[in-house]
């Protein structure tokens, strides 16, 4: 009776208790919380979703209220049983009934050993437009999934543990079943079960009947996956579909923390490219699978889309380094590894640190592709002191793929770029706040908000204003910083009470009550007069008539410009300007008692400096009154200003709001600065006169003070706006090298060593490479960009358009132009790469560049640089845990050069299977052929090396990311790409001549490296290790579709010569050997038109010139036609009856033949076979004419003289060329001059083989000879060996565009290459390494004139002198 009192009061107690948990869906339109006291789990529809948009307004769907932060939209309400065989569905959810909860709490003791985790999908549209949503929840056991156990044997006992789950595929067929509806209890709700009477237990019953309950047996290690069915009823409003029963996929044996995944947006667009079907709208939102992460690995649940299934397939270890963490630290009594496992969990990526001698490296795999997203790097401060949170470090990517926020839990967040792995900012909260618990990018990842505790310990959030302002915002109080979950740009956040809130919301709603203080001053103002507001037919007295050489001095006309005196008083005056084209805003300081009321004392001499311009960007062709800035209104006062303008660009009106903000606020000031430097640039051929010339420079002197002052107190900001707003390329089309060189280097004064940035220990960043835009649909360069400054327009081509800028210096900067731009940026980029290959981003895309526009000087100092030898990249990472074991064997180490793929994917257990299978297939398993093996290597090794050690190796990576990875797939889809069967595959790779996928006009399409040989002209490419190491990487698939085209070549030889030689027999033939001379005449017809339709393909690819201009392809085309017309006169004379038994002997087709066979040893390039068509020319006696000597003379016989005449006879046994043997002695006299063809036959086909042979042998012969005793051999064999490289490199382009046939899923070549080679080879070419900076030849010949940027004595009298006394210095 005791017991049921206390088991009563237990349950009566848990009830009241409420432990509430959230999580949102991948795209963050749904979230769900769960009480994982009461088992009670709700849906929601986000009323405050954030999609991500490129538009610089706001991302917000939809809000019913605005001034509302809670989400109340509830779609679906339901309780579980701890076992996970029962569910209750709500009918009402919002009903207050349905809250009262039923369910037996979880005491002390089972939530030590149990936890919950759970998580929801994203919206999933079925092919009949029926909606779906997936709750996967999971019972997770401790002690089984989130700790080791103690081991004996580590190895076994991980193996037992870890597949575990494959018990759960005996039981695949039940996957995806309907739940059984239990009989009614109650109107508010709908009771479900299983289907699985054997492991069901009632809870209510248990609980009713006041029975004491055991834990262990109420709960279960098991994870449920529950679909259930959403009405859609319109854009905004989704409810449950009762009358649809949901249906389960149910694992037991497996626990762990689940996440589901959804495709990527480039896989899923790719996949549906030209479907129509509304399903694919919102491509970001098609499930892949489901991920269940626990001590153990990361298990896959495959989704089928067709079926709605959750396959089990397969398990993927962690990476090695987090694999050893969890094994040292969460084993035996040690906490869970539960925590830890959350903190690396972001999304759909998991984040892995590695620390080695103060470098860091994090590392993010994208659990979609189940492979390295990007890695970033760090060196940590040796004398600082680094605290530490329980590992509680956060990150989060940028929805648009390109940012990685990192923070290891206190003060300080960091960015780096996905694409390469570098930093661009890094800042410290320390007085803000003290511990971070949240990072997120929101508003379209303009923002960073931090939340987190400040030092009193109080929740707060920060936003920060990434790259329009560079603020910081005003710490914001919350209620608490737990219950918080975040996806895809949108935060919300659960209370106690199962309240969900946007945290977003919140923010602005702090934001709204600064801005309406804000507006109700503007307001006052105005009503007292000190905010003027001119619109209409009053703006007509301001405006006056601009001559030539005004404000815009190259307008050629006179214009209409605008004038405003924003401030008037007797110290200072500040004027604003609405010209033809731009903005701006001049300040004047006068002269007072402050400055003695001298001109020369006053700042600038008292003469007018530019503080503001802003430009329309409007194209230079269409430029003119037509299109020239028109004043809506405007609104000025004492520190502020409203301006109102709109112009017609291409018939289209646009609008431009300028505010007083915008022009204090110097991030977007510097922005509209380094657009209109582009924009006067672009006009400044059109200066006639030196004061439109000198009003002109004094602008741009002005311009680019005020960007340089910028950049001097504030470079993280500008490094920033760089990144988002790509203002150098804006520097680069304005021609300003020398601001260019500051921003790279720094003044000459402070860089004395010209541009090696170790001697400048404070030099900042304050340029990062990049490669892809920040809106991906979005072109590097407008067509208006480039035209101003091309010559000829028709000759760009918009396939080889520039984008990036590097790729953009070399084509504005070509022909005549002054190049030292391309070498500051050539300069800057390899002198970090030393450090890390991320920074070369840009000029791996850029090469070909470099060789199409002919900077031969750049490139050759390029490949000199020690960044291609000496690196710093991998000094944070274990070489043996890169190098694959294989690589390190004798066979491998005597090579120079090695390359091999770095580990990038994500171990599966399917991998392992796979190679033991492979392993016991091939006897690898068993000892003996193991040891056989190792003995048959160490034999070798001694045969080789004697007694000499193996040289050491060493590891180096290439420092040209994506050198090797082209976009034709991704741009190019055919009918042959479809998958499919693999019969016919093997039919294509065999029958089939292979066809190129793209079109000579198609080249851009090529990787960097294919494009770089078909531009290169000279060897200081090929003389680099890392040129080897990339064409040994992709040789060995060139060299496999070259080795089999050979081997058709070499079977349409051999047919060749068979056939000829049954002919020269002219022995008749058994039937089985005709029937066998038919097969091989059929195949020799096959070949020779394989080869000759591959021939053909290769002419149309390449075109007539190219082609031609290719001594090698003459031999191609006469080994392949001259052999095929000669079997058709062969083929004339067969006859089925006795083969050739009855031909005559055809001079002229022997000879036929014996071209033939020449032809072919020219393309073999074989000497030994040389004597063969000798052999086949000279062996019968009847073919060619025998040099009869004759001798005349007087014969005395006693007294009697006769005159007689002597002529020798032919003896077969006379001719060296009648036997195989003798005819290969015979052709290597030749060397001797021994030419006894000559001597003996009368025939001018001999005479003509004589000659070309002649030419070939003793020719080359004689120069090989020359070279040995000249002392130029080692020279020669070093240009052989570039000639060889530059002959694979072309095999390698030439294959990289063709058709591939892929019988398995096919890898991409990685991002970065690795290889290994003997250490003595890098030291012998870091010889050749010029330590000289690129650009400094080039500096002191060129009419380069040096200049140091410096405050001016203005500066201090600005309007941004408030800004500036805050400097980030």
């Amino acid at each position: 009776m005791h017991s049921s009192q206390s088991s009563s009061q237990h349950v009566s107690e848990t009830k009241n208790l409420k432990n509430f948990q959230i999580k949102i869906s991948q795209d963050g339109e749904f979230a769900m919380t769960f009480d994982t006291t009461n088992l009670r789990a709700k849906i929601y529809r986000n009323t405050d979703y954030r999609q991500f948009t490129n538009s610089k307004y706001s991302n917000k769907t939809f809000n019913n209220n605005h001034y509302n932060d809670i989400i109340d939209k509830i779609i679906a309400d339901f309780v579980i049983s701890n076992n996970l065989n029962t569910i209750k569905i709500y009918d009402d959810p919002n009903n207050d009934e349905s809250q009262k909860s039923n369910q037996i709490g979880s005491n002390e003791s089972n939530q030590n050993k149990y936890r919950w985790s759970f998580d929801i999908s994203s919206l999933q549209t079925s092919h009949n437009d029926e909606n779906f949503i997936f709750v996967a929840i999971s019972c997770i056991d401790l002690i089984k999934d989130m700790k080791g156990e103690d081991r004996i044997n580590i190895d076994e006992t991980i193996r037992s543990t870890k597949n575990e789950y494959k018990k759960n595929q005996k039981n695949h067929a039940e996957n995806n079943l309907p739940l059984i509806k239990e009989p009614k209890e109650s109107t508010d709700y709908i009771k479900y079960r299983i289907n699985n009477n054997d492991h069901i237990i009632d809870m209510d019953h248990l609980i009713n009947d006041n029975e004491s309950i055991n834990v262990d047996k109420n709960y279960s290690r098991k994870t449920i996956i529950y679909r259930f069915k959403i009405n859609k009823l319109d854009d905004i409003t989704y409810n449950l579909d009762m009358n649809y029963i949901p249906t389960y996929c149910i694992y037991n044996y497996i626990s762990g923390i689940p996440k589901f995944i959804n495709k990527d947006n480039e896989d899923s667009k790719d996949s549906n490219k030209g479907n129509k079907d509304k399903n694919y709208e919102h491509h970001d939102r098609i499930l892949e699978r489901l991920v269940l992460l626990n001590f153990n690995g990361i298990y896959n649940f495959e989704y089928n889309h067709e079926d709605g299934k959750f396959n089990l397939n397969e398990r993927f270890d962690y990476p090695k380094s987090f694999e050893d963490e969890l094994n040292n630290w969460h084993t035996k009594n040690l906490p869970d590894c539960m925590d830890r496992i959350l903190s690396c969990l972001t999304n759909k990526y998991f984040l892995v640190e590695k620390y080695k001698d103060k470098v860091q490296v994090i590392e993010v795999y994208n659990l979609a592709k189940m492979k390295l997203k990007t890695a970033a790097k760090t060196v940590k401060n040796k004398n600082r002191h680094i605290k530490k949170y329980d590992n509680k470090n956060d990150f989060t990517i940028s929805q648009n793929k390109l940012l990685l926020c990192y923070t290891q839990g206190y003060h300080t967040v960091k960015l780096f770029l996905v694409e390469n792995g570098l930093r661009i900012a890094a800042k410290n909260f320390e007085d803000k706040i003290e511990k971070i618990n949240l990072v997120e990018l929101v508003n379209n990842d303009e923002t960073l908000l931090i939340i987190g505790i400040d030092k009193e310990e109080n929740p707060i959030a920060i936003p920060w204003d990434l790259f329009n302002t560079g603020n910081i915002g005003n710490s914001i109080p919350l209620k608490s910083i737990s219950g918080l979950a975040r996806a895809s740009g949108n935060v919300l956040q659960v209370d106690n009470q199962g309240k969900v809130r946007s945290i977003l919301k919140i923010i602005e709603q702090q934001q709204e009550l600064e801005n309406i203080k804000k507006w109700q001053n503007i307001e006052t103002r105005k009503k007292v007069g000190d905010i003027v507001t001119i619109t209409g037919v009053k703006l007509d007295e301001y405006c006056e008539e601009s001559t030539i050489g005004g404000k815009e001095p190259w307008v050629m006309d006179n214009y209409k410009t605008y004038s405003f005196l924003l401030c008037n008083k007797d110290e200072e005056t500040l004027k604003l300007i609405v010209g033809r084209s731009t903005v701006q805003i001049w300040h004047q300081i006068h002269p007072n008692s402050t400055f003695r009321k001298e001109e020369n004392c006053c700042p600038n001499k008292a003469a007018p400096f530019l503080e503001y311009i802003w430009t329309n960007g409007v194209p230079l062709d269409q430029e003119s009154d037509a299109t020239s800035l028109h004043i809506k209104k405007i609104e000025y006062g004492d520190k502020y200003l409203n301006l109102e303008v709109y112009w017609h660009e291409r018939n289209v009106k646009k609008e431009r709001t300028i505010q007083w903000d915008d022009i204090v606020e110097k991030v977007i000031a510097v922005r509209s600065a380094c657009k209109a430097l582009e924009h006067l640039n672009k006009r400044k051929r059109y200066l006639s006169n030196f004061p439109q010339k000198h009003c002109y420079e004094e602008m741009v002197v002005y311009i680019r003070h005020i960007i340089w002052r910028f950049i001097d107190h504030y470079p993280d900001q500008y490094r920033l706006l760089d990144v988002r707003h790509n203002v150098m390329k804006s520097l680069i089309l304005a021609d300003c090298d020398h601001l260019i060189k500051y921003i790279l280097f720094g003044n000459d004064k402070d860089n004395c060593n010209g541009g090696n940035m170790k001697q400048k220990e404070n030099f900042v960043i304050k340029h990062v490479p990049r490669s892809i835009t920040w809106k991906k649909d979005q072109r590097f360069v407008n067509d208006d960009d480039l035209d101003p400054f091309d010559r000829d327009k028709n000759s760009r081509s918009k396939k080889t358009e520039p984008t990036n800028d590097l790729e953009l210096a070399i084509y504005h900067c070509r022909e005549l132009r002054d190049t030292m731009i391309v070498a500051f940026f050539l300069e800057y980029y390899t002198s970090h790469a030393i450090e890390y290959a991320g920074w070369m981003t840009t000029v791996s895309k850029a090469l070909p560049f470099l060789y199409k526009y002919n900077y031969d000087d750049y490139v050759k100092k390029l490949f000199r640089k020690e960044c291609f030898a000496d690196q710093d990249h991998l000094s944070s990472q274990d070489p043996y845990e890169i190098i694959p074991k294989g690589f390190m064997s004798g066979r491998f180490r005597e090579k120079n050069f090695m390359a091999f793929r770095p580990k990038s994917r994500l171990q599966s257990d399917k991998d392992s299977a796979f190679n033991i299978t492979m392993k016991k297939l091939f006897f690898l398993d068993n000892n003996h052929v193991r040891n056989i093996l190792k003995f048959f290597d160490n034999g070798m090794r001694k045969i080789r090396n004697n007694d000499l050690e193996r040289s050491p190796i060493s590891l180096r990576v290439v420092p040209l990311p994506r050198f090797t990875r082209n976009d034709i797939n991704k741009n190019i889809k055919t009918e042959f790409d479809k998958d499919y069967s693999i019969l016919l595959k093997i039919f294509w790779f065999l029958f089939i001549p292979r066809w190129y996928k793209i079109g000579k006009s198609d080249h851009h399409l090529l990787s960097p490296f294919a494009r770089v040989t078909k531009y290169e002209d000279n060897d200081s490419m090929y003389d680099n290790p890392i040129t080897e190491a990339v064409i040994d990487f992709r040789w060995r698939s060139t060299r496999a579709f070259f080795i089999l085209l050979f081997l058709r070549f070499i079977i349409f030889s051999i047919c060749f010569v068979f056939i000829s030689w049954a002919y020269l027999t002219h022995e008749a033939t058994e039937p089985k050997f005709q029937s066998f001379l038919v097969f091989l005449i059929i195949l020799f017809y096959y070949l020779a038109a394989y080869l000759l339709i591959t021939e053909i393909i290769q002419l149309f690819h390449h075109g007539f010139k190219e082609y031609f201009g290719t001594i090698f392809n003459y031999f191609d085309l006469i080994s392949i036609i001259l052999p095929t017309i000669v079997m058709y006169y062969i083929l004339g004379l067969f006859e089925l009856s006795d083969g050739f038994g009855n031909v005559k002997v055809d001079r002229g087709l022997i000879v036929g033949i014996s071209m033939s066979i020449f032809v072919l040893w020219i393309e073999f390039v074989n000497f030994i076979s040389s004597p063969n068509f000798m052999y086949v020319l000279l062996k019968n006696p009847d073919v060619a004419e025998f040099k009869a000597n004759t001798f005349s003379g007087t014969a005395t016989n006693k007294n009697e003289s006769l005159d007689i005449n002597i002529q020798s006879n032919f003896d077969e046994k006379d001719n060296p060329f009648s036997e195989f043997l003798t005819s290969v002695e015979a052709a290597y006299f030749w060397t001797t001059g021994n030419w006894v063809q000559k001597d003996m036959f009368d025939f001018w086909a001999v005479d003509l083989v004589s000659i070309i042979a002649s030419i070939l042998f003793v020719t080359i012969l004689q120069n090989m000879f020359i070279a040995l005793m000249g002392g130029v051999y080692e020279r020669a064999a070093n240009k052989g060996r570039q000639a060889l490289l530059r002959f694979r490199a072309r095999q390698i382009a030439d294959y990289e565009a063709l058709h591939h046939i892929h019988f398995w899923p096919h890898e991409p070549d990685p991002k970065y290459i690795y290889y290994v080679g003997k250490s003595k080879n890098f030291e012998e070419w870091s010889k050749k390494t010029e330590q000289c900076v690129i650009y400094k030849d080039f500096e002191e010949k060129s009419t380069y004139i040096k200049y140091n940027f410096q405050k001016a004595d203005y500066d201090d009298y600005s309007i941004w002198r408030d800004y500036l006394k805050g400097d980030e210095k």
